[in-house]
């Protein structure tokens, strides 16, 4: 696990030693053990390290890392889990290794199958990889999104890294806001690939890559895709459930075991909920010994405290559980540097919970945690794929229903979902009657009607010509006749590629980095994830109840009170936040330019904390949502909010490395 950064100089320009090496301080924290840099001999590519070291800690991991005639060099970020196998093949074709790690397996794999090695590897990662004998650049991020990779690309130029604050180490590169990504944002919490909330810079999706030549042409494709060929499908789809259930854990077993894999200390993340609790087993039965895990816990909330569940597990397993404890005015404390770590704003209470959980880990000497993520998104955790789903046949039948007529029932609709308490919902009936897709997120902060409320003249013409749901239909255009009617299975792959890798795991690599600790998360094992993702929603959901599948292949690691209790997130009790310190902080923030500048309304904002301190309606998620947005614009020193990123694209013109 590392930090990785690079300059790519086009035309007369010429890579400047002293600009990467600010780039890779700049991510430090990411990889505190050793730093790198290479500059290729025409002075057009340099690549940037900064490395923690989990596998192989001698100094022969020293990144950038070349094949042996120094042809081809990479700097990568992750880790490659199925890297002794491919090693081993690699050995008998003659390649020749100076080291034991996964990033050496690279080069070679290079060499042996060009851009298709993309293929072969099994892990989480960023790559950059230069091939000075074919005088390209290969960037690369991993099937699922855990490990991101930003790129600024213009005016003779190309600039990649781990973390944008490494774009942002040049002074001269401008910090605006790009506003198709704050409606974006407002609506979903993050910002779907290829665009981020920085005018300018981008990002590459889950399972992308970028190839760019030295005349600065560019090539994207995806070199993977989430559902397998016809063929495939069918054949996994043709098992009954009780082959499912042994299938679903013999596949889970495999990936945790290839998650242990490490030269250092590996611990978890428990929660007290089955997905934290199932890989926490394992690892216990793996080993043989203790698992050091942490959970947090917030005294100030009892009602969604699961560290009692946490306990209750750690003693079945025999795991060493350490219990923090999380006070308001800590997490007021660790706020301001989540925003820092996060580079993008991020509306998830419960980085706090990983921001300070992660440090505790790293003082006790763990620098690799194993977690839950992905369970939900993949096998159906959430109550609410479930009873979004049994809305779909009421939308199947209105959508028969003559235009005119949808257009004159949708507005009394609306307004008897507010009479009877559902304004939550209103939205949702809106795009019922619309004709807009059915599923939006999972999340949703404000859906396009309570958006509109939100924004000033410049936000609404964008709300209105880009509906949130074209976004989420949009994910989904390309695998249609796989998933056909399937609602339940249309919904997980949807949430497996937006907001799982752009908010979940961007929460987890940046807060757990920030402390130099390795998060894996052994759910997303490229071939259980694709598993799930080939099941029919009905089988996932084994019973009729969310999860039902993934408990059923687990009931012996899992226990019946955690099995069985109600959903809970890795919860935090911003609710009550906003009642005290939280609240006082937005308070302050709508002095910011985003409202003073007409882009946001102050007075609704103001109206929504106004209702939510008076116990009329919990709004918490809207106003933590806001919170995380003016923070943000503040850390990073956004201006010119009329400028909708004008300067940011003359800027790619006069770009001088």
């Amino acid at each position: 696990m590392c930090g990785i950064a690079g300059i790519m100089a086009f035309g007369t320009g010429a890579v400047r030693r002293d600009s990467l090496e600010r780039m890779a301080e700049s991510i430090a924290h990411r990889g505190p053990d050793d730093s790198g840099v290479y500059i290729s001999p025409s002075g057009k590519v340099g690549l940037a390290s900064r490395r923690l070291a989990i596998i192989d800690l001698s100094s022969a991991g020293h990144m950038p890392m070349s094949n042996e005639d120094g042809s081809i060099w990479v700097t990568f970020n992750g880790e490659i889990y199925n890297f002794a196998d491919l090693r081993s093949i690699l050995v008998s074709k003659g390649h020749q290794f100076a080291s034991q790690t996964d990033t050496e397996v690279l080069v070679h794999l290079y060499e042996e199958r060009g851009l298709d090695f993309l293929a072969q590897i099994d892990g989480m990662f960023s790559i950059a990889l230069w091939d000075g004998r074919n005088k390209r650049l290969v960037l690369a991020r991993d099937r699922y999104g855990e490990k991101p990779l930003y790129y600024l690309a213009g005016g003779g130029n190309l600039r990649f890294a781990s973390e944008i604050k490494a774009i942002l180490a040049d002074s001269n590169v401008p910090r605006h806001l790009d506003r198709d990504s704050l409606s974006q944002y407002l609506t979903f919490g993050f910002v779907p690939p290829p665009r981020t909330m920085f005018a300018g810079i981008r990002k590459l999706g889950p399972g992308q890559a970028l190839v760019i030549n030295e005349a600065g042409e560019t090539r994207g494709f995806d070199y993977w895709a989430p559902l397998p060929g016809a063929l495939e499908l069918a054949e996994v789809r043709s098992h009954d459930n009780s082959w499912h259930v042994l299938r679903t854990r013999a596949l889970i077993e495999e990936a945790v075991a290839s998650c242990m894999r490490a030269d250092v200390p590996v611990g978890a993340f428990l929660s007290g909920g089955v997905d934290s609790t199932i890989v926490v087993s394992l690892m216990a039965r793996l080993t043989g010994h203790k698992v050091h895990a942490l959970t947090v816990s917030h005294p100030q909330d009892p009602q969604n405290d699961e560290s009692e569940y946490a306990r209750a597990v750690a003693k079945r397993v025999g795991a060493d559980l350490q219990v923090l404890e999380i006070s308001e005015a800590e997490a007021l404390r660790a706020f301001p540097q989540c925003a820092r770590h996060l580079d993008e704003p991020i509306p998830d209470p419960a980085c706090i919970n990983t921001f300070l959980g992660s440090r505790e880990l790293r003082s006790s000497g763990v620098l690799v945690a194993l977690v839950g993520e992905g369970a939900d998104e993949l096998f159906l955790g959430y109550p609410y794929y479930i009873r979004h789903s049994r809305l779909d046949y009421v939308h199947k039948v209105i959508q028969h229903l003559p235009h005119a007529l949808r257009a004159t029932l949708s507005p009394a609709a609306e307004k008897l979902a507010d009479v009877l308490g559902y304004s939550v919902h209103r939205d949702l009936v809106r795009r019922l009657f619309s004709g807009e897709g059915l599923f939006l997120s999972s999340e949703p902060f404000f859906p396009d009607c309570d958006k509109l409320a939100l924004s000033g003249p410049e936000l609404k013409a964008i709300v209105r010509a880009q509906p949130s749901a074209a976004v989420t239909q949009t994910v989904l255009e390309d695998f249609q006749d796989a998933l056909g009617n399937d609602v339940l299975a249309q919904m997980s792959l949807a949430e497996s590629r937006m907001r799982m890798p752009e908010k979940l795991l961007m929460r987890v690599d940046k807060l757990s980095m920030a402390h130099s600790i390795e998060v894996r998360a052994p759910f997303l094992n490229r071939h259980l994830a694709r598993y799930a993702l080939s099941l029919p929603g009905h089988v996932r959901t084994l019973g009729g109840q969310p999860k039902g599948l993934l408990k059923a292949a687990v009931t012996d690691l899992v226990p019946s009170e955690v099995l069985n209790r109600p959903k809970h997130g890795f919860s935090t009790p911003v609710k009550a936040w906003f009642q005290g310190s939280f609240g006082q902080l937005l308070e302050q923030r709508l002095g910011s330019e985003i409202f003073t500048g007409g882009l946001l309304n102050a007075d609704t904002v103001r109206s929504l904390l106004k209702q939510h301190r008076e116990g009329r309606s919990s709004h918490h998620t809207k106003l933590w949502n806001i919170l995380c947005l003016t923070e943000w614009y503040e850390q990073f020193g956004i201006s010119d909010v009329a400028d909708n990123g004008e300067e940011a694209k003359r800027f790619g013109q006069a770009l001088v490395c």
